[in-house]
This record gives structure tokens, sequence and C-alpha cells, in this order.
């Protein structure tokens, strides 16, 4: 996953606080940066209060001097500049990383929830929709000069998703950084309608369903053990954003590993999906999406199944 990294840019500082966590995991797996920008058909002047690369040989300059700088630290790098103007930004990131043969696409998110992004989703989120490519996110408030470090790597666990990839990646990235790993069950409450007029059959469900998925969750821990990572299995009752996030700050986590349907707009915004309030923390995130939405999105593009 991490042997081509993609690192969209658009050469304000926000999107910068991505390279840290880039160049890292590029210099401990062996990786290599494909740095890009995209062009966009009437692109503002500013971005988050900074000037905007609007012309081809400006964005080939930044991103040049950007390869230049990780190329001194030993990091294999690229610059790459999208002129084809007119397209989605997110579906020419997403095409990008296919073009270059990316296994993650690295990228900072704003955090902030206008309604035009409550109406068509983050650029990253759109761009874990468009494709099968995982995004590796940094939230608002990460600096672009602070060092990155990963010693505790947080998974939350929902087993209605294949997790096979998600545990893959997670697996590299603890043996490189010699990180530690918390698998994260949250046992989310019942439904409402269900518990007022069947409590007694709802609790007797929950608990049976908690016990199944603590039992599975240790086993899984084990599993993991026995590959020589270090492995924490912890489950807890309620909704899953606030377990993730009370787990983050408990253990100081410095990597967030979740799967997701990768929903975006109005059916995000209405459900509260977990990765639409995530974004508004400061975390770093690696986001996954589940196989079985990825095999129905692709499956009438037979050049993309192939790739």
């Amino acid at each position: 996953m991490f042997s081509r990294i993609l690192v969209p840019l658009d050469g304000s500082g926000l999107a910068e606080a991505i390279l840290p966590v880039s160049r890292a995991l590029a210099e401990r797996l062996s990786g290599t940066l494909v740095l890009v920008h995209v062009l966009e058909r009437d692109a503002a002047e500013t971005v988050h209060g900074e000037r905007h690369l609007t012309e081809a040989a400006d964005a080939q300059d930044y991103l040049e001097s950007k390869r230049d700088g990780c190329r001194g630290l030993g990091i294999k790098a690229e610059a790459h500049v999208d002129v084809h103007k007119g397209r989605d930004v997110a579906g020419a990131i997403d095409e990008l990383a296919w073009a270059h043969e990316a296994g993650v696409i690295a990228m900072s998110a704003h955090g902030r929830r206008t309604l035009r992004d409550r109406l068509i989703g983050p650029i990253a989120q759109r761009a874990l929709r468009e494709g099968s490519t995982p995004v590796l996110l940094r939230t608002a408030g990460a600096s672009a000069d602070a060092p990155f470090v990963l010693r505790q790597i947080l998974v939350p666990i929902d087993f209605r998703h294949t997790l096979t990839q998600a545990l893959e990646a997670v697996g590299e990235l603890a043996r490189a950084f010699d990180a530690a790993v918390t698998l994260l069950y949250a046992a989310e409450p019942a439904n409402p309608l269900q518990a007022r007029l069947l409590p007694g059959s709802s609790r007797m469900l929950r608990g049976l369903e908690r016990r199944r998925a603590a039992r599975r969750l240790q086993a899984l821990a084990v599993r993991l053990r026995r590959s020589g990572l270090r492995v924490d299995a912890v489950t807890k009752k309620g909704p899953a954003e606030r377990a993730i996030l009370d787990q983050f700050r408990l253990r100081g986590a410095d990597l967030i590993v979740l799967v997701t349907h990768g929903r975006v707009g109005l059916t995000a915004w209405y459900e509260n999906s977990i990765m639409q309030r995530m974004i508004e923390e400061p975390v770093t995130l690696l986001l996954l999406r589940d196989a079985a939405d990825t095999a129905t999105s692709d499956g009438d593009d037979p050049e993309r199944r192939s790739r």
C-alpha cells in the first residue's frame, strides 16, 4: 500500500501539513512520494487565505521545490502537474492515483463543515468514494513543520466490514514504526423503538451481540500478537464515534485506521457518519473503503477492475 504515496498539494501551508506524515511513511517503508497539483477551472486566487496555484509553471516550480526537499532527506519523490482543467478535483485525484499506481492518497482536510461540504462532501471523502484507493487524511490543526511519530495505532473494529486490507496495513505500519495497536469494538445502543417495545428481549440480544463481538475481538488480537504485534483489545458500550474519540485521547493515538462505506453528501449529513465527525478533530486517519462497496462501485468498469 505504501510503496507509492500520492500527495495532492495546492500551495497552502494547510495542505502541506500532510508532508511530515508522508515523508515518515516513505522513509520507514522505502516508498516514493508522488507530489501532484490539479489545476481547476476558474480556480480561486487564494486558498485557505493563501495564494492558490493556478498556473502550470508556478505549480511545477512549487512541486519541484518540495520534491527536491524530500530528496535532500533521502526520500524518493516525484512531481507532476495535472493540466487537464475542468474535471472535478476529487475525480482527478482518484484518476491520478490510478495513473501513478499509488497505493494510498495522502492529503489534509480543513475540518470545516460548510453547507457545501455537507452537500457534496470534503474532497478527501469524495476521492475515497470515487475509487478504491485508501486515503491518509490529516485534519485541521496539524503542523507542516512538526515531525510525525507513530507510536500508537487505534483500529475501530466493525465486524460488518471486510477488515483484511486494513489489518494488513496496520501490520505493515506497526512493524515499520514499532507501534502498539489498540483494537476497539463499540457496542452501539439498541434501536430506541425496539428497546421501548421489547425491553427485555432487546437487552438480551444486545448482551449476546456484545459477548460474541468481544470473543471475536479477543481472537483477532491473539492472531495479531502471534504475528509479532503488540496489541490490546478494548470493548466499550455506546456510540462508536464517542468511543473512538475517548480511546484516541486516552491512549494518545497517532493514527486511527477506519474502514468506511465512503458515503458522501446528504446521506453522510443525515446519518452523522463517523468520518464526517472525525475530520473535525486534530487526528491522522487512514480511511479504507469496504471491499464490498469497492466491488459494487467498480463492477461496471472492466478497465478499473483489471487495474
